[in-house]
């Protein structure tokens, strides 16, 4: 009997429901929904539009939510990217190592190209 082998090269990664290995080769058809990063995502519009209409600032914000200022602030700063990713990330078409961390490490950059590049769009 023949052996055959073929070398696969794989990518490991956490979401929701545990860990996943994904073919290389299959990244850019993989689909599934981060719900972390969806979450927050729409806490950020949802945050946005309550400063607005109460008139106040993310610490006032903060206090009310009963949350911290730098994710009530890093949520926000997501309602910045770009339409596109935006709607990847709702649809599930992110690259499957964006998280959330990649959000709160540091700012969102302003230009949407930049925030492609930076964020594998």
């Amino acid at each position: 009997m023949e052996e055959l082998r073929e070398r696969i090269e794989v990518k490991f990664f956490r979401d929701n429901t545990g860990f996943r290995i994904i073919a290389k080769d299959d990244l850019k058809c993989f689909r599934f929904k981060n719900e972390r990063l969806i979450y927050n995502l729409i806490e950020g519009f949802r945050v946005k539009k309550l400063m607005s209409k109460l008139d106040c600032n993310s610490s006032v914000i903060s206090k009310r939510l009963k949350r911290s200022v730098s994710t009530v602030r890093k949520q926000i700063n997501m309602t910045t990217l770009a339409p596109d990713i935006v709607e990847a990330i709702l649809e599930g078409r992110q690259p499957v190592d964006l998280s959330i961390k990649s959000f709160m490490k540091e700012a969102v950059p302003n230009d949407w190209d930049e925030q492609r590049v930076k964020y594998g769009f």
